[in-house]
């Protein structure tokens, strides 16, 4: 029995020896599996970590290739930008040779040194000016219009009372006036038509140089540029000349151009030698819009008395002038007595100076300015140049702008020559102030005026007197509710 147990044991040895030699066995080979599986995740993770480490090298190389791109792109687009504004001012440089736009920007800086600060701005508050420029709403503009309706202003004037100075005031004005965002309210052009100046009076170089002015404020836009470049090119092969024969195809142009903001100031339409066709242009060029047109010349322009309701008609008001004339004399004086040309005494009187000059010049600015030169000669001493300003006379120099109106009273035909020639000794010599009915019952009379059977003859007869002595002659009202012709 004992060695039957020993027997057990020594098998249960044995076979416990088997079994731990087999784990022992399995243990290695899964030791052996899981060292390998690790050597191989550390590899892997080697791997990964470079993969990683190019990866950010690709991507940093990637960074700076794509920075020395985007400066190359950034050349290119500097680059470009340059040759298409080279590009753009030569061509608008030479649409400006092919406009060959009359310069008029020498007439606009003398005016504005002969303007006085303070002066004109008595029309900002006048009530056909306020009326003027307020925005035109729910008004249907006919195509076929002969009329300009509101759109209009004509502000008339003899030569030499301040009408040019006064459109300096308001295209100062115009061109700085803001709206409520801080943005320029109204897109201006302008032209100044002047006897001294041939080549600015013209219907032609008045078109001209409204649409050199409309190229300029956009010269900066290739849209605005290609569509002048277009009119240039098809003005080129159909008409090998320059536009300065004829206007016709820049009244449609312009047209295109403008629109409710734009506002467009002639000064001197008298002086354009075809006045009639700058007129009908500009209500031509206007009839699709509702841009304001503001006119300054004398009263003897046909075109406008037709185009232009009397409610559009602002004559200077020589009232108003006055205020402005006496703020020319003061300072002129003043200068005057600080630059010691005057007597001492005339300290006290300036005053009465300035109210004798003020007088003197009855509303013309060119008078005023004329005696000023004068007055100033080295020739004079002080107490002559005392004398001169207390026996106000007629300066030199005012001479040929009465010849010029003469000159066109002889060329304006028979019957206004006769009128200008017989009206004004009717109204020197009369015994007793005549109305414009009498007025016209005398020259009638005379057979110098064909008095009609229509009620609205006398209208006829006044337009037709204004015309005729080329502003030498005005209309004021009579205390008994009816007007009367006289002397300027």
């Amino acid at each position: 029995m004992d060695v039957h147990r020993e027997n057990i044991d020594a098998e249960v040895r044995i076979w416990k020896l088997k079994r731990d030699d087999q784990n022992y066995t399995e243990t290695m080979v899964w030791r052996k599996y899981i060292g390998q599986e690790l050597k191989d995740t550390k590899e892997e993770c080697r791997v990964l970590s470079e993969e990683k480490r190019l990866t950010v090298l690709e991507k940093e190389a990637d960074l700076e290739s794509r920075k020395e791109i985007l400066a190359i792109l950034r050349e290119i687009q500097a680059e470009k930008r340059k040759l298409e504004e080279r590009r753009l001012d030569e061509t608008v440089e030479r649409i400006q040779k092919w406009l060959n736009t009359p310069g008029c920007a020498g007439i606009r800086d003398l005016n504005s040194r002969l303007r006085e600060p303070n002066t004109g701005e008595w029309i900002l508050d006048h009530a056909k000016y306020k009326s003027w420029i307020q925005p035109i709403k729910n008004e249907t503009k006919s195509q076929q219009t002969r009329r300009f309706e509101r759109s209009m202003l004509w502000i008339q004037g003899n030569p030499g009372s301040g009408k040019s100075v006064l459109a300096i005031f308001l295209l100062d004005h115009l061109e700085t006036e803001e709206d409520e965002y801080g943005e320029k309210r109204y897109k201006v052009l302008h032209h100044f038509s002047h006897f001294n100046h041939p080549e600015t009076t013209t219907s032609s170089s008045a078109f001209r140089s409204l649409l050199q002015q409309v190229l300029w404020q956009g010269r900066n836009d290739p849209s605005i540029v290609d569509r002048f470049l277009f009119l240039m090119t098809c003005q080129k092969e159909n008409v090998p000349s320059l536009v300065a024969e004829s206007p016709s195809a820049l009244i449609p142009f312009l047209q295109s151009c403008v629109d409710d903001q734009t506002i467009i100031v002639i000064d001197g339409v008298d002086e354009c030698a075809d006045n009639d066709e700058c007129i009908k242009g500009l209500l031509e060029a206007t009839k699709a819009s509702s841009t304001k047109v503001l006119a300054l010349s004398r009263i003897n322009v046909e075109q406008l008395q037709r185009s232009v309701s009397p409610e559009q008609h602002l004559p200077l008001p020589k009232k108003k002038m006055e205020s402005d004339h006496h703020l020319f004399s003061h300072r002129e004086l003043k200068e005057l007595l600080e630059d010691e040309l005057l007597s001492d005494c005339a300290d006290g009187c300036l005053g009465e100076l300035v109210d004798r000059m003020a007088l003197g010049a009855d509303g013309m600015f060119l008078w005023a300015r004329l005696m000023i030169s004068f007055i100033q000669s080295p020739a004079h001493s002080k107490d002559k140049r005392m004398r001169i300003l207390r026996e106000i006379g007629f300066p030199g120099g005012l001479e040929q702008m009465y010849q010029r109106i003469f000159r066109h009273i002889r060329n304006s035909g028979e019957t206004a020559y006769r009128l200008a020639t017989h009206l004004p000794i009717w109204l020197n010599y009369r015994a007793t102030a005549m109305g414009s009915k009498q007025t016209r019952q005398a020259l009638s009379n005379a057979a110098v005026w064909s008095m009609g059977d229509q009620s609205d003859d006398i209208l006829d007869f006044e337009k037709a007197a204004l015309i005729a002595c080329a502003g030498l002659v005005e209309i004021c009202p009579l205390a008994s509710n009816s007007e009367v012709i006289q002397p300027y």
